[in-house]
């Protein structure tokens, strides 16, 4: 539809077409990996082949160092063929732009013996700390740790108190496998397939030079930032951990739109034998739903665009900017959970069966908007008080 044929038009070409070659292998395994509430391996194997969960790992450690643009426009992509694939994936890959701006001793820990790699999170500061000579001591159940089954390390959130200004700050310490539990938690309605499981510490020591602060990793004072010369490595940590959550919901939307037009076409209703494509309220739906696709996708792609100017530049966002970034991705994800919304109302009781590929993405672009940051009432308070001049609120994330 003429939806594609414009996005496909304005994607950058290398990583984007590189996903697509996989797309439909990825697509045969949509069913199994909802089943077993995990990414196949196989999946894993095909993105590392095609180079996606390398996005942005430093070329040092066999990295490509794409641009914003071309990385989330291939995760959009991707979620047309498997959300829980694309959620996981996209995640994984951000986490290296995070270790990037950690201390180079920890770079070559994880990547030194082992290009291929991968780092998972859990960002919520729920572990309990206690500082030690050398480092600290962690202990905590990390739920929501969205691949874990198929990482090497974890990042795990928990408050480290700044030495000079006594304030809890919240901080992010790499723990390798071998330090943590996985536990089996996640059955879920929305994004089955992310194998989003509980890491669980028992009072690991991890030492000081593998713990940042979510400040120092956006502000630039992080021990490694400046490590790596590429352009990415000059923009704050968490606009690009965060932009994977609308970028997926995008990409199941727009997924949504092909899947509802082809059914549209072909539907013929039970009771009266009358094609639903010539229902004036059925293109209706789709009409407006494309709208607010394509509304999604314009944010979107000006914010990765205005990332990409940013890191050419290599000049710090303003707290504007930084705003601007927040909420215009939590208001993308809202259009996307919209379109899709009317067009699975529209589209009829056959839609609600588990072999309808309508259902998936209802389910999990609902699983996409549900995470913290794509909360859009906190987003609007954000952008509110920001309009309004008022002081930011430090307990809106």
């Amino acid at each position: 539809m003429e939806a594609n044929k414009e996005k496909s038009a304005s994607a950058p070409p290398d990583l984007v077409s590189k996903v697509h070659e996989i797309m439909d292998e990825i697509a045969t395994r949509a069913d199994e990996c909802e089943a077993n509430r995990v990414v196949p391996v196989e999946n894993i194997q095909a993105l590392h082949r095609v180079g996606l969960l390398d996005s942005v790992k430093p070329k040092k450690f066999g990295g490509l160092e794409v641009s914003p643009p071309e990385m989330f426009q291939a995760f959009a992509e991707l979620a047309g063929a498997c959300p829980s694939t694309a959620w996981v994936s996209s995640l994984l890959a951000v986490h290296a732009h995070a270790i990037a701006y950690y201390d180079p001793r920890l770079q070559e820990e994880i990547w030194g013996d082992d290009p291929e790699a991968l780092i998972g999170s859990s960002i919520a500061p729920l572990g309990k700390l206690k500082p030690v000579e050398g480092g600290y001591r962690l202990s905590g159940r990390f739920p929501w740790s969205s691949g874990c089954d198929h990482v090497s390390w974890c990042l795990l959130g928990a408050l480290i108190e700044d030495e000079t200004s006594g304030q809890k700050l919240h901080g992010l310490l790499a723990v390798p496998r071998a330090d943590y539990q996985i536990e089996d938690t996640w059955y879920s309605s929305a994004l089955k397939g992310t194998g989003s499981k509980d890491v669980v510490v028992n009072d690991v020591f991890v030492p000081g030079y593998r713990a940042e602060t979510l400040m120092a990793l956006n502000t630039g004072t992080s021990r490694g930032f400046g490590t790596h010369k590429g352009d990415i490595y000059t923009l704050p940590f968490q606009p690009i951990f965060a932009s994977n959550f609308s970028a997926v919901a995008y990409g199941i939307a727009e997924s949504a739109l092909d899947v509802y037009r082809e059914r549209l076409q072909n539907r013929v209703r039970a009771y009266t034998g009358a094609k639903a494509s010539l229902s004036p309220p059925g293109y209706m739906r789709l009409a407006e739903s494309y709208h607010e696709v394509r509304a999604a996708r314009l944010i979107l792609e000006s914010e990765w665009n205005d990332f990409a100017d940013h890191a050419a530049r290599r000049a710090a966002p303003t707290l504007d900017t930084m705003v601007r970034w927040r909420t215009s991705q939590a208001y993308a994800t809202r259009l996307s959970v919209s379109a899709v919304d009317r067009l699975m109302m529209a589209s009829g009781g056959s839609a609600i069966l588990l072999s309808s590929k309508l259902q998936r993405c209802f389910r999990d672009v609902h699983g996409a908007a549900a995470h913290a940051y794509s909360d859009y009432d906190i987003a609007t308070q954000i952008l509110g008080r920001h309009l309004i001049g008022a002081e930011p609120d430090p307990t809106l994330l």
